[in-house]
């Protein structure tokens, strides 16, 4: 199998992952791949954005890390490309912000870390299977806009604070009036 540092690609984000034919934790199937430029501070960056921290407090539980740690399982010292394992057990169910915010949070504002990049999220199907999806889909809101043959057009209004229901909901309809189809609100 094709290992997943020798590819270079955007970002993206798939439902099954690949790796878990070839991965040393099967029990930890939330994959990051990231660029790392600083020698030796991959295991810093597992830690620090699973448990929260890069070393021993006196405070945790062995049993606890065991769990709920991130392990680096690949390495490529040359290039700075590192794959990390995260247990589903970190995140809450349907919850991106609380994934975002663990493994894209205070890392990239560590003084260690200079130049850090997230290159690739490859999550289980139980994971995706978490989040509900819109609650219409583009299909369903093609039907409530009456929009099937173009693109969407749509305008945010401002100021996004300090007016009125009443000035809003004039603004959305001029808005609405001009051809546009959808107003988001900020």
């Amino acid at each position: 199998m094709e290992s997943r540092l020798g590819r270079s690609q955007s970002p993206r984000v798939t439902a099954v992952p690949r790796h878990l034919s070839r991965c040393h934790c099967p029990e930890a199937p939330v994959f990051l791949l990231c660029a790392i430029h600083r020698p030796g501070a991959a295991g810093g960056v597992a830690a620090e954005s699973s448990i929260g921290t890069w070393t021993d407090i006196g405070l945790e539980d062995k049993a606890i890390w065991e769990r709920l740690h991130a392990k680096v399982i690949e390495l490529d010292e040359a290039s700075g490309k590192v794959v990390i394992a995260y247990p589903l057990d970190l995140f809450e169910a349907g919850n991106l912000a609380q994934f975002l915010s663990s493994i894209a949070g205070n890392i990239f504002g560590l003084k260690e870390i200079t130049r850090l990049r997230i290159e690739d999220i490859d999550f289980p199907e139980i994971f995706v299977k978490a989040f509900p999806g819109p609650a219409l889909g583009i299909e369903g809101v093609r039907a409530l806009t009456g929009v099937a043959d173009r693109p969407l057009l749509g305008s945010i209004i401002k100021p996004k604070l300090g007016l009125t229901s009443a000035k809003h909901a004039d603004a959305a309809m001029q808005v609405w009036d001009n051809g546009l189809d959808l107003v988001k609100d900020d």
